[in-house]
């Protein structure tokens, strides 16, 4: 395998991430999330519900479940380079309603996330003191 981009790397991620999913992830999803773990840059134009919040719990979610490998794994002898033991990713949404939707949608998933705007900036403030991420 050369990479998490070919169809066995592909095949992995899936086997990792979809246990934690209601449903499996579409497959250009899939192979956008295994190219950004290959470090590769991706550029996807979706349209409304076409699935891009996917691409960003699907990443955090794989590079958790890479994590858990033991070192023994094949993919992780690998591994060009190593993933960051507690990744952040900061997502900027156009309005309140939709930054407070999707703190819950990552939540549900296991994927600590915390809203900040004007509105909650003193509370996050504070809870950034204490919050320490467990992916």
């Amino acid at each position: 395998m050369t990479g998490l981009s070919g169809p066995e790397g592909q095949k992995l991620i899936q086997q990792l991430v979809c246990p934690c999913l209601s449903h499996d992830l579409h497959d250009y999803i899939l192979e956008g999330v295994c190219k950004a773990l290959d470090g590769l840059h991706i550029i996807y134009v979706l349209h409304t519900g076409g699935g891009k919040t996917s691409y960003f719990y699907g990443y955090m979610m794989a590079l958790r479940e890479l994590q858990k490998l033991p070192t023994s794994h094949p993919t992780k002898a690998q591994m060009n380079c190593g993933y960051p033991q507690n990744p952040l990713m900061d997502i900027i949404y156009l309005t309140k309603g939709l930054e407070h939707e999707m703190e819950h949608k990552f939540i549900s998933l296991g994927i600590p996330s915390l809203a900040i705007n004007k509105n909650t900036l003193s509370a996050a403030w504070c809870h950034s003191r204490t919050w320490h991420p467990s992916c």
